[in-house]
């Protein structure tokens, strides 16, 4: 082992970014061939759904900057010339070709030494991003010894650190608190398409950057690495939308070292970088919000993913854009403005989601996850689509609290034999929510659910009335499943033999009450 102080490894130019080509083989590309030949590629594919996020803003920040767009004309434009123009990007590649190399000397990618820490082996770059010793990014190089990643490795991790570190840990020398990254907690969204190039194009929303300084003569809103130093000035709100796109959360450095004639880092520095005011909204994400009539303060939930919960639930909510009580991701309501301008014709498009289950205010993933689901562009604008669309959503929840009705009665049953008398034995109510929690009668509806429910997404934008019928239908199917299942797992005994019997009324009268006006099966 030995120390090299020529190490170098161009983003630009070196194979870095895991991509799948348009026969469906893997490959990794670099960040040139990712922007002037997406069109050939189906999309970014890292092991892990965050990292397809944090690469895909990289993308983004790098578009936005050589092409805006200024305005739905503009982004017309581009979309007519079916591919990035090349000439630009190589253009701005050769102007800014050192500040993209992991190891430069002077301004490394991304990256700044934090003068007062010391230096660490590079697997604790893993703590960074949460999930300690469970992290497994890169699955092949876990059990080498000593610990090292190739540089196509650790630029990877290191855009997702930037872009989904976790708050919780403490800075041992230093005493700071790492705070949340901008992709941190929340579900982060893009719209995609067939090919990268669609995909980048329809997140590419408008952007108009901020006019230079008076004094200084300098755009505010640039990259972080076109700044000398991304943590100046010192702030808490982004300069713009580049500014926001490559914020550097942590202040991290990749220190690199020769083994058998080749590059790979084995040890970083790392420090707490900038801190990102909890009041910045990130466009790629969902919010609810409440006004605070009542309280006075209105108060912003963010959507997060949640173990046992679906992304397809929150479907409404996401794909209505005229609810004042929402903040839906920004490129689906530009996706919304293209079309209502016939800039853009109308096509299927696909809502991906990225982000992992966190808990909150601490440095522990419970797990990563990456969804998708298809739908009509028209359900965009069509209000009444949109309405079809809640009506399905809100009857799917409705008939699940009757479900949790139901089996709570089940349980209380099947616990106390005699509960159903005025002086029988009532169970403890923890008991029986444990009880019913451990059925998992709620999961068993909602797995059911899920496909029959994207058949329904898929029709309804032809055959709205049809698609209901149909969906009620599973709903029914699915109630009704999700309790004989549940059921024929108590056993034969009397106890359960009287629960079962004293239940299976209730079942038939909670699908009548939320689907009343649908002629009842059998």
């Amino acid at each position: 082992m030995t120390m090299n102080p020529t190490h170098t490894f161009n983003l630009v130019t070196q194979p870095w970014i895991p991509v799948v080509t348009l026969d469906g083989s893997a490959q990794l590309v670099s960040l040139r061939d990712a922007l002037v030949h997406a069109p050939a590629y189906r999309g970014v594919s890292a092991n892990l759904p965050h990292s397809n996020a944090a690469v895909l803003r990289l993308l983004l920040a790098v578009l936005h900057r050589n092409f805006g767009p200024a305005n739905a004309d503009a982004w017309g434009a581009l979309w007519s010339r079916k591919t990035f123009d090349r000439a630009i990007l190589d253009a701005y590649f050769e102007t800014w070709e050192s500040r993209f190399d992991l190891f430069d000397p002077l301004h490394p990618f991304m990256q700044q030494r934090h003068p007062l820490v010391n230096e660490k082996p590079v697997q604790d770059l893993r703590q960074l991003v949460g999930g300690g010793d469970t992290f497994t990014l890169f699955d092949h190089v876990m059990d080498v010894t000593p610990f090292r990643l190739t540089p196509a490795e650790a630029a990877l991790m290191l855009l997702s650190v930037q872009s989904f570190g976790l708050a919780g840990l403490c800075h041992p020398q230093l005493g700071l608190v790492y705070t949340d990254a901008p992709c941190s907690r929340g579900v982060i969204f893009f719209v995609e398409g067939k090919t990268l190039y669609e995909t980048l194009m329809f997140n590419l929303i408008q952007y108009n950057p901020p006019r230079p300084s008076a004094l200084l003569q300098i755009e505010p809103d640039r990259p972080a690495w076109e700044v000398d130093d991304p943590y100046l000035p010192e702030r808490t709100r982004p300069l713009g939308h580049l500014d926001f796109l490559t914020w550097p959360n942590r202040r991290i450095l990749l220190i690199p070292e020769e083994y058998n004639g080749q590059s790979f880092v084995t040890r970083i520095t790392a420090a707490p970088g900038l801190v990102l005011s909890a009041e910045v909204r990130n466009p790629m994400m969902h919010y609810r919000i409440d006004p605070g009539q009542r309280t006075g303060h209105e108060t912003v939930k963010i959507l997060r993913f949640s173990e046992g919960r679906a992304l397809w639930r929150d479907s409404y909510a996401l794909l209505d854009l005229n609810n004042p009580q929402v903040e839906t991701p920004r490129a689906l309501a530009w996706m919304g403005e293209l079309m209502a301008d016939a800039i853009l014709s109308h096509r299927r498009l696909h809502l991906a989601a990225y982000g992992m289950c966190t808990e909150p205010g601490k440095a522990k993933v419970h797990f990563y996850r990456g969804e998708r689901f298809e739908f009509d562009d028209r359900i965009l604008s069509d209000r009444i689509l949109v309405s079809h669309l809640n009506s399905a959503i809100t009857r799917g929840e409705e008939l699940r609290r009757e479900l949790w009705s139901v089996m709570t009665k089940l349980a209380t049953l099947y616990i106390s034999f005699n509960a159903d008398h005025e002086d029988g034995r009532k169970p403890d109510p923890k008991d029986v929510q444990n009880l019913v929690n451990h059925w998992n009668a709620e999961g068993l509806y909602w797995n059911r659910l899920e496909l029959p429910f994207y058949t329904f997404l898929n029709r309804l934008s032809e055959d709205p009335a049809g698609a209901l019928q149909a969906w009620e239908s599973e709903l029914r199917a699915a109630f009704r499943s999700a309790y004989q299942q549940t059921a024929n797992g108590l056993g034969e005994n009397q106890k359960a033999l009287k629960a079962v019997a004293q239940t299976q009324g209730l079942v038939s009268r909670a699908i009548k009450k939320v689907l009343e006006d649908i002629p009842q099966e059998g």
